[in-house]
């Protein structure tokens, strides 16, 4: 299997995550890995765009800024996004948890 990278440009809307992805499945891209801040992760979970999360946690506590700076729309723990089939594997610098969203 290969790997690309693509840059692309995402502000504050449904309409730009969904016009990136349509451009990756007419180059015939299935499954894409997205790296970026959280606030491009929080639009893509807020739009529903979403299947399968991988989430980082390291070893190593700082910062000044929450993870995701996009509202999700989530004020009760009982509406949080909930996943299935989780896995986790202990990393050098940390844990990576993975799952599907419900």
């Amino acid at each position: 299997k290969s790997a690309s990278t693509w840059k692309a440009q995402v502000n504050n809307n449904r309409g730009d995550a969904l016009a990136v992805l349509k451009q990756l499945t007419q180059k015939g891209v299935l499954s894409v890995m997205m790296d970026g801040n959280g606030k491009i992760g929080a639009q893509f979970l807020k739009y529903g765009l979403v299947d399968k999360v991988y989430a980082f946690i390291s070893f190593e506590i700082g910062g000044s800024r929450s993870t995701f700076d996009t509202d999700l729309g989530i004020d009760r723990i009982s509406d949080a996004l909930k996943l299935s089939d989780v896995r986790y594997q202990t990393l050098s610098g940390g844990l990576l948890v993975s799952g599907y969203l419900n």
